[in-house]
């Protein structure tokens, strides 16, 4: 198993625990997946386009 650790200023992680608390998801790692396919469209067309 593949592990990043990240250092996460008090407020990141208190926000962190707080959505992951919210949508009522089991761990970090579902709480971080969540939130980045939130952002994987955005960034899908973010202007610069594909070769």
């Amino acid at each position: 198993m593949d592990r990043t650790s990240i250092p996460l200023g008090t407020s990141t992680r208190d926000d962190l625990k707080a959505y992951k608390e919210q949508h009522d998801l089991r761990n970090y790692n579902r709480a971080i997946q969540s939130l980045l396919a939130d952002q994987e469209e955005p960034a899908e067309n973010d202007g610069r386009g594909r070769a």
